[in-house]
């Protein structure tokens, strides 16, 4: 049995228009789709990070697992449950962290706010104190006894994330857990996370913090328009969409046309100069493509053919990059 489970889930919204879209076209139908037919399954003690940017259908796919909204078609389960026919039964097995917070109290303090939650989920006062003094301290939550009012948007992402780690849970499902968090909480969150998972839960995560996810995921699923283009490592998932590779050469004492070379090279897409020669060092970027050369390779060519080079860095396919190509619309 799997921790939780999309089993070609859909989801659709209705667009509903003013009253000249009703009257021109009176019985078209138009809908926004959040997610295609997406299938995946995380087993315990897996970290598995949904990808994807704006309007991929992550935070649709979160909600769907909290039983927060219905499916359109197909079925999301929460330890073999249905979490549209046993919602209640599903909550209790989950912690969740919602991107954009507004369910806690206002005029209560952040403490009041976890007590009250912490008693909705059945633990014991000593618990749900000895849970809210390791929270706060682990997220640096210094206002936990100020009023959730005069918190931060930062102070408030905190505190929704100590929400979701209190008690127990099995199942983690996290939206843009870090968003707000200074670098170093947010290592030190990531750090409990990886732990949190070495003791058999699950974790669920969405973000755009590229780098963390990277570093603690276990698995990646990359959506993008509501749709599941790819799932795996993150080695994996730039195969998929063959993101290239970079080379970044600083040559002293370059000639005019020093570059003219390296474009004859096999494998090699683009040569882009970055200053001319006489300016001091002269630099370049160079861009790997399928076939020809190796990495590896071409770096030894480059140290061999150029004798006065100040620096050579070899850039693999990132995740950054992914993103950036389907921001510029460039999908594969």
């Amino acid at each position: 049995m799997h921790a939780a489970e999309f089993i070609h889930v859909s989801k659709t919204y209705p667009i509903r228009g003013g009253l000249d879209r009703l009257f021109r076209n009176p019985f078209r139908r138009e809908s926004l789709v959040a997610l295609s037919d997406v299938s995946f399954s995380v087993d315990s003690g897996e970290v598995v990070a949904l990808l994807g940017p704006n309007g991929s259908g992550k935070s649709t796919a979160l909600k769907i697992l909290a039983s927060l909204i219905l499916p359109t078609a197909g079925i999301a389960r929460i330890e073999g449950r249905d979490t549209s026919k046993e919602s209640l039964a599903t909550r209790g097995r989950i912690g969740y962290c919602m991107a954009e917070e507004r369910s806690f109290y206002f005029r209560l303090s952040g403490r009041q706010n976890l007590r009250f939650f912490g008693k909705l989920r059945g633990l014991s006062d000593a618990r749900i104190e000895r849970d809210i003094d390791d929270l706060a301290a682990l997220l640096a939550l210094d206002e936990v006894d100020e009023r959730f009012m005069t918190y931060s948007t930062g102070t408030r992402q905190k505190l929704s994330v100590a929400r979701s780690l209190m008690g127990d849970q099995p199942v983690l499902l996290l939206d843009e857990p870090t968003r707000g968090l200074d670098p170093y909480t947010s290592s030190l969150f990531l750090e409990r996370l990886r732990l949190i998972a070495s003791t058999g839960k699950t974790v669920i995560l969405a973000s755009h913090d590229l780098g963390a996810v990277d570093r603690i995921a276990d698995r990646l699923i990359f959506l993008h328009k509501g749709e599941m283009l790819a799932e795996g490592s993150s080695e994996e998932v730039l195969n998929r969409f063959d993101v290239p590779s970079e080379i970044e050469l600083e040559v002293a004492g370059a000639k005019e046309g020093w570059t003219a070379p390296l474009k004859e090279v096999p494998g090699i897409d683009l040569v882009e100069e970055k200053s001319a020669p006489g300016e001091g060092a002269s630099r370049c970027r160079i861009v790997l493509g399928g076939g020809g050369i190796e990495p590896d390779e071409l770096l030894r060519l480059l140290r061999g053919r150029f004798r006065t080079v100040s620096r050579l860095s070899l850039r693999k396919g990132s995740l950054e990059e992914l993103y950036k190509r389907f921001s510029r619309g460039e999908e594969t």
